[in-house]
């Protein structure tokens, strides 16, 4: 009967220490506002990694600059400028590696694409732009559905498959965040094609917080 009430007591115990364990580690995880992603999110999406944005930004923007000088495309430039750094998952890279891609393949002949950089007080805003053939409210509205592709796309490159912008969305929804699009008229035609400056934008905030925050 002792025996019976010793291991009762010590159940009781080892369960009120795991629940104080657990209340201490919610403690910590509140205090520096941060929850793991579900282990779902990290298998499609890669482990959350602490990045400075600009850097990143500056890489690829240099990488684009080897494919200028190989391939004859536009020049990429990057304006702005910021020290911040984040955690976003290992795929963050495909979202501003797929727009700087696109700006570069349809863009027009003599122009150059921007990257811009600018800090919000949520975190920071990236926007891609590019001026080449203007984009229809419906092309728009379809630009990131998995395989569609807009007229000037077909007629540029007739191979391409519609993936890469709903790739850029996808990545950019698990952080909280959604690629817009914009495609404002230049006023003027090129072989009887509408030109506009279009800008592909995003922004970019840390991970960990957003899944805390559900």
């Amino acid at each position: 009967m002792w025996a019976k009430a010793r291991a009762v007591g010590n159940a009781s115990a080892l369960s009120t220490g795991r629940a104080g364990a657990r209340q201490r580690i919610d403690r910590g995880r509140d205090a520096h506002h941060w929850a793991p992603p579900h282990r779902s999110v990290r298998a499609r999406f890669g482990q959350p990694r602490t990045v400075d944005i600009y850097k990143l930004l500056d890489k690829l923007a240099k990488i684009a600059c080897l494919a200028r000088r190989q391939e004859q495309r536009p020049a990429v430039k990057l304006q702005g400028n910021t020290r911040r750094a984040f955690d976003v998952y290992e795929s963050f890279k495909l979202i501003p590696l797929t727009l700087i891609d696109n700006a570069q393949k349809y863009s027009r002949k003599g122009c150059q694409v921007v990257v811009q950089v600018d800090e919000t007080p949520l975190g920071l805003q990236v926007a891609v732009i590019s001026e080449g053939a203007l984009l229809s409210a419906d092309e728009q509205a379809q630009v990131f559905k998995r395989g569609f592709r807009g007229q000037a796309a077909i007629t540029m490159h007739p191979s391409g498959m519609g993936l890469g912008l709903y790739v850029a969305q996808t990545v950019a929804l698990a952080h909280g965040s959604t690629v817009s699009v914009a495609s404002t008229s230049l006023g003027f035609e090129i072989a009887s094609i509408p030109q506009a400056r279009n800008t592909f934008s995003f922004s970019v905030k840390n991970v960990a917080r957003r899944n805390r925050a559900r």
